[in-house]
């Protein structure tokens, strides 16, 4: 499973959190997570796109003083 999927997982669990919560805040409050995961699933499929190595800039010799 991926992080996308994982995060798709989530997704859905606080949408249906959503849908059988009686309490309108809460409600609001669990839609508002599940598109969050949402939006976190979308940027992981982007980010398993994008191949980028990060490598540390050499140093620079010291100058005397």
């Amino acid at each position: 499973m991926t992080s996308a999927d994982a995060y798709r997982a989530k997704a859905i669990e606080f949408f249906t959190m959503a849908n059988a919560e009686t309490n309108p805040r809460l409600q609001v409050e669990y839609a508002s997570m599940a598109e969050s995961y949402f939006r976190l699933a979308l940027q992981a499929d982007k980010n398993q796109e994008n191949d980028l190595v990060y490598e540390t800039p050499k140093r620079a010799p010291a100058q005397k003083r």
